[in-house]
């Protein structure tokens, strides 16, 4: 009976140890997936920043350079300076692309499966 008792209590133990693993992961797991989702939105943010103002407005700061400098209206130092500009952007908005493909791969593996479904 005694034996029984101990075995009892011992299975009981071992299931609580077990129950607070599994809490335990579910609440890892939630914490990824949600890291991984803010990261998504704010490359995502990232992405249409750089699409929707800063490549635009770099490209009409240098057709703007570039014709003034054609018609006598500004020095090459200014081109050249809006040139560099548009360039450093256009390695941003690359960097945010690769960003925002990576923040998308880090949310399908802590979901399991593709987002765009």
């Amino acid at each position: 009976m005694l034996d029984q008792r101990g075995q009892i209590q011992e299975a009981a133990a071992t299931y609580s140890i077990i129950e607070a693993e599994l809490t335990s992961r579910r609440n890892f797991l939630n914490a990824e997936v949600r890291k991984a989702y803010l990261d998504f939105r704010d490359a995502e943010r990232q992405v249409t920043l750089c699409q929707e103002e800063l490549l635009p407005q770099a490209e009409e700061v240098h057709r703007v350079a570039s014709s003034s400098y054609q018609a006598g209206e500004s020095t090459y130092l200014e081109f050249l300076q809006a040139r560099q500009t548009l360039i450093s952007v256009r390695g941003t908005t690359i960097n945010a692309l690769l960003n925002y493909q990576s923040a998308v791969a880090r949310l399908e593996y802590a979901v399991g499966k593709p987002i765009n479904e």
